[in-house]
Formats: C-alpha cells, sequence, structure tokens
C-alpha cells in the first residue's frame, strides 16, 4: 500500500515538474519574443532620428557657409529670411524642423523663417551660452528642453559661425518639431501599457507618447535605480533595463538606446525609452498559468480518488463490486471533462494556435482559422505550411523547402521563431510571425505553433523606411536618395565605359505661383511637374526633388550630345503646356542645366555643380531654355564674383 503511494507521488511530481517546465518554457518564449520586438522598434526609431539629426545638420552647415558675409553690420537679412523660410517650406532635408533662425554674436535673432521672432535676444539662453563656450564648429549643439517663444515645449540644435580669424559671429540654430517626434513615437506603439519617450542626454524628459504620466519636464538623472541613469551607466549605445519605471510606478521592461547624429559629432546626445508593464507582458501567461495549475489540481484529484477505488477493489472486491464500478464512471467523467476544459482552454485562446505531426497539421483553434480567412477546421487539419502559402517566400525559397528546414531546426533545437507568408484561401497575402514549440504527446513529436498576423506592422515599418527617402509632397526620392542613385550610375557607367547625364531643373517664377495662388496650388504644381517629368524620362532614369522647386534628373548610358539636346527639348515642350489646378490654368517655363559624364565631371559632386553652374546660365539667358556646361561657364561665374567682391571692398573703403 505504501509503496503504491509513493508510485503515485513520483508521478504527481513529474507530471508537476512537466507543467513548471512548459510554464517556464513559454514564459522564457514571451520574454525573449518581447525583448526582441522592441530592440527591433528602438532600432527603426534611432536610425529614423539619427539619420534626421544629420539631415538637420547639414542644413545648417549649408546655411552657415555665406553667413560670415551676411553677418556684418548693416546688412539686408531679407534674403535670408527668404531662404530660411523656402527651407522650412520645401522641406528640403528639414523634415522634423518648426524653425531656422541665425543669431548674432550678442544674442540678438537677426535672420528667421518666422519674422515674429526677429528681434529676440537669446544671450541669455541655455543653448547661446553653450555654444559660446564651446566655440566648435564641427560640434552639432544639443539644447536642453525650453519653452520657445510661442509656449511649445522644444529642441534645438545649432552650429556655430566663425570669421576667418576663427573669432564667434553668431550661430545657426534649428528648433525641432515635437509633432513630428509625437507621430514617430505614436506610429511604433502596439500595445495600451506601451510608452515611448525621448529623453535628452542630461536626463530631463521631453516627449512621452502617451504623456498621462506627465514625464515632459522630469528629470531621471539623480535616481541611481531610475532605468534611464542604468542605461546611461551600461556604456551601451542599446541596452534592455528591466526595473521599476519612476512615471508609472510599475515594474517595466524597457529598451533605451542613445541617439546622435550619424556622421556630425555633437555635444550632447538623446536618449528614446521603448517600455512595457510586465504585469501586461504576462498577463496573459499567468492567466494560462493558473488554468494549468488547476488542471493539474484536478488531474492529481482524479488520479488519487482512482488509486483509492483501486486499492479499496483489491480489499473488498466482492462486496463493493456494483459501488466501484460507479466509482470508475464518475472518474471517467471527471476525466472526460478535464479533457473537454483542456480543448476550450486551446480552442478559446486569443492567439492562432497549431499542432503539426510530421509536418501536417493536426489540430488549429478558431484563431487560427480566423487568422486564414478559414470557416471549418477540415480546410487545415492534414495540410503542411507550404500548402497554404505562395511557391516562393520572400527570400526567394522556396516554400516547401524552407517549411521543411524551419521544422528541422524546431525537431534539432527545440523551438524556433521566423516570419512567414501565407495565403487565404481568396489569393490574399499576409505575414505572420510563428514561434515553434517542440512538445512531447504520447511518445510523439509534436510541434505546437503560435502565430500572429504582423502584416500591418509591416506595411508601417515600411512607410517609415519611404519617408525617409522620398520627397513627401511628390513621392519622387529625396535629394538623398537621388545622390545615391547618381553615385550607382556613374560606378556602373564606369565599369561599362558608358556616358551619363545630369539635369538639374528649376520650374521658373514659382515663388509667384505661390504668391498669387497659394500653397495648396503651388503644391498641386509641383505634384503635376513631378508626373509629367517621370512620363518624360525612361524607366531606368531617376528624377528626384531636390529643394522647393528645383529638381534633378540622371540619365545613364547618355552616349551623344543629341540625345540630351532631343530630351530636353521634349521635357520644355511638355511642362510648357499649361495645367488645370484647382480651377486655375497655369502656364510655365523651366530652365534646364546639364551636365555630361565622363567630359563635365568624373565624380558626382563635380557633375551636379557643373549641371548646376549650366542652369544658372540658362536662367541668365531667358526662360524656358537648356544650357548644356561648358568650361568657359565656369570662367564666367568665377570673374562675376570676383567683380562682385571687389565692388564690395571698393565700397567699403
Amino acid at each position: 500500500m505504501t509503496s503504491s503511494w509513493n508510485a503515485l507521488a513520483v508521478l504527481l511530481l513529474a507530471l508537476a515538474g512537466f507543467v513548471g517546465f512548459d510554464l517556464h518554457v513559454s514564459h522564457a518564449a514571451i520574454e525573449a519574443q518581447e525583448r526582441q520586438r522592441l530592440m527591433q522598434l528602438a532600432g527603426m526609431v534611432e536610425a529614423n532620428l539619427s539619420s534626421r539629426l544629420q539631415s538637420t545638420s547639414n542644413a545648417l552647415d549649408s546655411i552657415r557657409r555665406d553667413l560670415p558675409e551676411l553677418l556684418l553690420p548693416r546688412r539686408d537679412m531679407s534674403a535670408l529670411n527668404q531662404r530660411l523660410q523656402s527651407m522650412i517650406a520645401g522641406m528640403t532635408g528639414m523634415t522634423g524642423v518648426r524653425s531656422l533662425s541665425v543669431v548674432s554674436r550678442d544674442g540678438d535673432l537677426i535672420a528667421s523663417n518666422r519674422s515674429d521672432f526677429l528681434g529676440l535676444n537669446f544671450r541669455e539662453a541655455e543653448r547661446y551660452q553653450a555654444m559660446r563656450r564651446g566655440g566648435d564648429p564641427n560640434l552639432l549643439y544639443v539644447s536642453n528642453p525650453f519653452l520657445s517663444p510661442d509656449g511649445v515645449s522644444s529642441l534645438a540644435v545649432g552650429k556655430v559661425v566663425l570669421d576667418a580669424k576663427g573669432e564667434l559671429k553668431g550661430y545657426v540654430s534649428a528648433v525641432l518639431d515635437p509633432d513630428y517626434f509625437s507621430v514617430l513615437l505614436e506610429s511604433v506603439l502596439y500595445a495600451l501599457d506601451m510608452r515611448a519617450a525621448l529623453i535628452h542626454g542630461d536626463g530631463q524628459g521631453v516627449f512621452q507618447v502617451p504623456d498621462s504620466e506627465g514625464v515632459a519636464g522630469m528629470n531621471f538623472a539623480n535616481t541611481p535605480s531610475v532605468l534611464f541613469t542604468r542605461h546611461i551607466q551600461s556604456g551601451l549605445r542599446s541596452s534592455l533595463q528591466e526595473g521599476m519605471a519612476v512615471p508609472t510606478g510599475r515594474h517595466s521592461l524597457a529598451v533605451l538606446s542613445s541617439i546622435q547624429p550619424t556622421i556630425t559629432p555633437s555635444n550632447k546626445f538623446l536618449v528614446i525609452s521603448l517600455s512595457r508593464q510586465l504585469p501586461a507582458i504576462y498577463h496573459d501567461w499567468e492567466r494560462q498559468s493558473w488554468i494549468k495549475l488547476a488542471l493539474f489540481g484536478a488531474i492529481a484529484g482524479v488520479a488519487s480518488l482512482g488509486w483509492l477505488a483501486i486499492q479499496w477493489r483489491q480489499r473488498a472486491y466482492a462486496q463493493l463490486r456494483h459501488s466501484h464500478e460507479a466509482e470508475s464512471s464518475l472518474a471517467d467523467e471527471r476525466l472526460r471533462e478535464s479533457e473537454e476544459r483542456f480543448r476550450k482552454l486551446f480552442e478559446d485562446t486569443v492567439q492562432a494556435v497549431l499542432l503539426l505531426e510530421n509536418d501536417r497539421c493536426t489540430a488549429a483553434n478558431q484563431a487560427a482559422l480566423a487568422m486564414h480567412g478559414m470557416e471549418r477546421l477540415d480546410q487545415w487539419v492534414g495540410r503542411s505550411l507550404s500548402e497554404l502559402s505562395p511557391l516562393f517566400q520572400p527570400d526567394g525559397q522556396p516554400s516547401a523547402d524552407k517549411a521543411a528546414q524551419l521544422a528541422r531546426a524546431a525537431l534539432e533545437q527545440g523551438a524556433c521563431e521566423f516570419e512567414w507568408t501565407f495565403l487565404r484561401p481568396d489569393g490574399q497575402a499576409f505575414i505572420a510571425h510563428l514561434v515553434v514549440t517542440l512538445i512531447q504527446q504520447g511518445g510523439q513529436a509534436l510541434l505546437h505553433v503560435v502565430g500572429t498576423d504582423i502584416t500591418e506592422q509591416k506595411k508601417a515599418r515600411e512607410q517609415v523606411e519611404f519617408l525617409a527617402y522620398h520627397d513627401a509632397l511628390t513621392g519622387l526620392p529625396n535629394r538623398v536618395l537621388g545622390q545615391d542613385r547618381l553615385q550607382q550610375a556613374l560606378e556602373v557607367a564606369k565599369r561599362q565605359r558608358n556616358g551619363l547625364a545630369v539635369l538639374y531643373l528649376d520650374l521658373d517664377k514659382f515663388k509667384y505661383v505661390n504668391d498669387s495662388y497659394g500653397h495648396a496650388v503651388g503644391d498641386a504644381l509641383l505634384k503635376g511637374v513631378a508626373m509629367r517629368l517621370s512620363l518624360c524620362l525612361r524607366a531606368e532614369d531617376t528624377v528626384c526633388r531636390l529643394s522647393g522647386d528645383e529638381f534633378m534628373a540622371v540619365l545613364p548610358e547618355v552616349l551623344a550630345y543629341p540625345q540630351v539636346s532631343n530630351l530636353c527639348v521634349r521635357i520644355l515642350s511638355e511642362l510648357g503646356a499649361p495645367f488645370e489646378l484647382e480651377g486655375v490654368q497655369l502656364f510655365t517655363s523651366f530652365s534646364i542645366g546639364v551636365a555630361l559624364y565622363p567630359q563635365d565631371g568624373s565624380d558626382s559632386e563635380t557633375l551636379m555643380l557643373n549641371a548646376d553652374t549650366a542652369l544658372y546660365e540658362a536662367k541668365k539667358a531667358g526662360h524656358n531654355l537648356y544650357r548644356v556646361f561648358e568650361p568657359a561657364m565656369n570662367v564666367k561665374l568665377l570673374h562675376y564674383v570676383e567683380t562682385c567682391e571687389a565692388l564690395r571692398l571698393a565700397l567699403e573703403r
């Protein structure tokens, strides 16, 4: 009797160990999945913000090239104000920037795209003092959070301006747009408990979405146990931290990434924080754990009662035969109820769950059927992953081969996770994130598959990446992508010994259109121009928008001048046709500058500069004209600049 009870105790302990191990594995899988997801999203936001800071730094460099001359006393700043306004209006690498300003050595704001800021003095402002103390023209200075003159919590970045003697003449500054950061941070939220925050490198909170806890303005630098402080102490660019989050007071899992421009050094850095509350992460796991524990208790109870019944039967089989049959029947009923509870747990879980045996489905819950657009279980059972997928996965590998390879990996390693493209019965494709775990049932190895539809998340990520390299108004490649395409075309031309043409195109009197008809008509005109330009070019050509009304076209395999000449004539003809926009008929004209490889330059910078010089000659000659670069143009331009400089010096004397 004692040995029998000991055997039962051993079996129950083994079952308890199995349940505990299963709970541990599922807990670890949830934690690993959440950590990877937060790291991926943080990496995407870090890449976007680093690129945005670098493009803002490049724009500030382009402004300050002309500033030492413009900062001389009694200089007219109207042209500079117009340039700053056009840069913000055209968003030339300025996505995420609210305003551009030029501040003199005495702290006076002398130029800005915001006329209401002119005349303000920033001599006592922290960001002015920091740049005055540092004085390093190679650094991008990042300010502490502050309230802008119009009452908006903001961040600013700036660069000092030195004269030829290395003395401070002022600085150029860009105030970052909090709305841009809010939209970017909101785009990565995927759970109600999730928080996305931007923190200054000194520890002061800048933005958080959602900000129900009032993180903006909160200081995280003075508390050793704060996740931000632990990230800084780690010395890593990106780190995973777990602990008590000060704003929410909840135990949280957070990824913190330090952000700086991709190339330009900066005096301070920013930190992006993506966090989730651990109770929310493990909410479903805890609920399932209680259910499994309750199921284990029921099984233990049933087993104990059954064992008692067997022992009782051995002692008094003849007398208690009928009683034993009733007891056995009761045990069978309880077992059926236990199995029914397990079946409902499998079917009613909100995540898609499959069981695979020999690479074919043996069971699927309702969530799995719904995710695949199916109504009946027999549509799934007996089929493999590859049978419900396109012939090839996005990486080019046949679905059947890849499914077999991943199944072998799960059987050998015990678990694996990956992304998989499925086809619904109606032919619609969707992407799922699958977590595959090896389980044993009745001595048979089964694969337990949990799936999540991530199609919309992938689309959102692709949209963010598209906007980083394309013009938001026209959809054309922006300056960054255009220069990259030109560099690639140059490398191909050099290898194949082909020609190449670079066209600079400028819309004549575009400011007149904006001033006369409004920016809505101006934007519609730019879209129409972009469409007609694209139709004039070949599929292998590239057209990009460089600035407000300036475009660039890259034409590979151009072997002779007549080929470019014919194209320029066609472009001028197409763009010369009237545009019907917002009930207004507009007639436009274009000026085109052309530079040819290899005769006009062997690198992208030289070709772009010479095409711009040819464009200047075309505009000087009139409207609706094109000019091909000639070396004499540089001589004329240099003579013009030297004459202007000589006249300026003569006037000063």
